[in-house]
């Protein structure tokens, strides 16, 4: 678990202290048993009890050194609850309000998960990996950003994947990732940067559609790696994946700032354990197995672990986009560990290109506080400017897990466009939605 500076060195200077301590006492030890020795032997029908005195006392101050060694040095840890899930206390935190409430509160002891693998390929040397999750949800109005389709109840995501990884270690391994998906969202992660009857681009139904979004291999030996095929973007901190993303919506620069799907390849170094560079080429943006306009890019960054607690990752397009012709955008996210259950983190997007007139910057925020392992809360704050009109959403919102593969996802987020001018030329200037899904894995 990591911490930062300060409470790193508080930490060792206590432990430093009790451990000099103890080690004084210890160094005591064997003279005081020489001097107990020596009364012993013109003493004898003492030396039983007096022999059993002093090995009590310094037992008992072995025991007291450990005991307050291992209050300095114990820390809580998000992954297990921060109030003891493991032990089956409370998950939502009120312990520590003492509201006595008894049978009340809610235990958070999820236990394991299903895994569809396990079931059907048991857990033994499995190289092979697959399973999925289904997403459903409703939300009050539309957004133009994934969330079209306001006021039902409705699937976004049926997913499935398959995936061998490719373990980086002294000899060659091959690896692959492939994703199937059925839903709402296949139409925003189809190859809609193309021609229109490139890959799945047209594999619709109605509002829903299928997609493959995912489609690699990858090879890895020692500190290098390398994917070739369609892959997500690298750029942005959201994913496409409702498993991956904290919020039920998406924020502004995803869905207009990003690439949604590359394809091509992408070579990863790993410079040291707190530096990985990343260098390739795709065929612009949101392409399948052929290139569009000549679509042809560099992508390239970086992600480096600074210190213990913050991560900072600077990811670059520049080239041939394909339908938004030549263009430069890149992306940058620091998250940073407040403390073991609070997350900040702060993104920015930058987007210029020949396409229209298309430049956008945008600046989003997440703090994102996990209680235990059923429960957390989220906010998050945008600011998106397209072609000079400024764009403002606030979204707040809950994760909560009533089992181990069970995800509830409950919202609310307003959203203030003073001019009008939408990115989807919608005219909405001032609305709130409240939103609400549920994701199932397996």
């Amino acid at each position: 678990m990591r911490k930062n500076n300060k409470t790193q060195f508080i930490e060792k200077t206590a432990g430093i202290s009790l451990v000099c301590g103890g080690f004084i006492l210890l160094l005591a030890g064997p003279a005081s048993a020489q001097v107990e020795s020596s009364y012993q032997l013109s003493q004898p029908s003492q030396s039983s009890q007096s022999s059993q005195s002093v090995d009590q006392i310094y037992q008992d101050v072995g025991t007291s050194i450990n005991d307050n060694l291992s209050q300095f040095t114990s820390t809580s840890s998000c992954s297990t609850g921060c109030n003891g899930c493991d032990s089956c206390n409370n998950g939502l935190g009120l312990e520590n309000l003492d509201l006595n409430l008894g049978s009340l509160e809610p235990a958070c002891c999820l236990g394991e998960p299903f895994s569809l693998a396990d079931e059907i390929l048991g857990t033994c040397d499995r190289t092979i990996n697959f399973g999925g999750w289904t997403q459903w949800g409703w939300h009050s109005e539309s957004n133009g950003l994934f969330n079209n389709h306001d006021s039902r109840i409705q699937n976004h995501q049926s997913w499935l994947y398959a995936e061998k990884v490719a373990e980086q270690g002294c000899c060659l391994d091959w690896g692959f990732h492939v994703d199937f998906m059925y839903g709402l969202d296949a139409q925003n992660t189809q190859t809609f940067g193309g021609s229109g009857d490139d890959w799945d681009a047209d594999w619709d139904n109605g509002i829903y559609g299928y997609a493959v979004p995912q489609l690699y291999v990858e090879l890895a030996k020692g500190d290098w790696r390398i994917k070739a095929g369609k892959f997500y973007s690298q750029a942005g901190y959201e994913v496409v994946q409702a498993t991956g993303n904290f919020f039920y919506s998406h924020s502004y620069t995803m869905i207009n700032s990003e690439p949604i799907t590359q394809s091509g390849f992408l070579t990863t170094y790993s410079v040291s354990d707190d530096l990985d560079v990343y260098a390739g080429w795709t065929a612009g943006w949101d392409t399948g197995s052929t290139q569009f306009n000549n679509g042809s890019q560099f992508l390239g960054g970086f992600a480096y672990d600074v210190g213990c607690d913050t991560t900072f990752t600077y990811i670059v397009n520049s080239g041939g986009f394909g339908r938004r012709e030549e263009g430069f955008q890149h992306s940058m996210v620091m998250d940073h560990k407040l403390s073991d259950c609070l997350n900040y983190v702060i993104q920015s997007d930058l987007l210029d290109t020949n396409a229209g007139n298309n430049h956008s910057f945008g600046v989003n925020q997440y703090l994102i506080y996990t209680v235990s392992d059923c429960l957390g809360y989220g906010a998050r704050a945008e600011w998106y400017k397209f072609n000079g009109n400024s764009q403002y959403a606030t979204t707040i919102g809950v994760n909560y897990k009533p089992c181990a593969n069970v995800i509830l996802r409950p919202e609310i987020r307003h959203d203030l466009n003073p001019s009008g001018n939408r990115f989807n030329t919608d005219g909405k200037r001032n609305f709130t939605t409240v939103a609400m899904d549920a994701i199932l894995t397996f």
